[in-house]
């Protein structure tokens, strides 16, 4: 296991959310800093959401922020590039792509590509993935992750999409054998997102923080 899987999986919830406004995404990342959830994917889905990853990755090197600052929704090999010269401490795709996967495995940057079935997630953790996001795991279950696990138990599986705020799902998960869970407008909301609401999340982050404490001795 490697360091950044290892501090992932002490984690155990990787926090996602969209940047659309500077000065937003810098209260989000430190309340998360604060919470102890020190790496955060920023999903590429907006227009200048790269632009504004690479602020905000200035910004929190420059104020030496504790925070691993990762890049979502890297699709292509191009914004694969964009993104390693953004300076991000890793990639996340909702898919195999072999080229993104090379480019940043090049750079000795992690790299999450999304799966769904045992031969892609074979195929990708061969190709060298550190992370295999089950994508969606909506369409998938606890269940079937004990399954996979049961003749490939080194895969490093990690759900996203439908992952709840609730003790009881994210229990399911990690009991089940995943390293971690990802975790979006469960935990920030789009509403606040939207409002530029930051108690909201901060009252998201402290009932994480309670259910991670009292079910995994966080």
């Amino acid at each position: 296991m490697n360091e950044f899987v290892k501090k992932l999986h002490q984690q155990k919830v990787l926090p996602l959310f969209t940047p659309e406004d500077v000065d937003f995404a810098k209260k989000i990342i430190e309340q998360c800093a604060i919470f102890e959830l020190s790496i955060i994917e920023l999903t590429l889905r907006h227009p200048k959401a790269l632009h504004i990853t690479e602020q905000l990755i200035h910004w929190a090197n420059t104020e030496n922020l504790p925070v691993m600052i990762g890049a979502g929704t890297v699709i292509d090999e191009q914004t694969a590039t964009e993104a390693i010269n953004a300076g991000v401490g890793f990639c996340v795709s909702p898919c195999i792509v072999p080229a993104v996967i090379h480019k940043v495995i090049e750079h000795h940057i992690p790299i999450l590509p999304g799966c769904f079935t045992p031969t892609e997630m074979l195929q990708a953790y061969q190709m060298g993935a550190s992370v295999l996001k089950i994508f969606p795991a909506q369409q998938f279950s606890p269940a079937i992750v004990k399954s996979v696990l049961a003749p490939l138990p080194f895969l490093p599986l990690m759900p996203s999409g439908g992952v709840t705020l609730e003790a009881a799902n994210i229990g399911a998960w990690l009991h089940a054998g995943c390293i971690a869970v990802s975790m979006g407008s469960a935990l920030i909301g789009e509403q606040a997102l939207k409002n530029k609401q930051i108690a909201p999340i901060i009252a998201n982050l402290q009932k994480l923080k309670d259910i991670l404490h009292e079910n995994f001795n966080h």
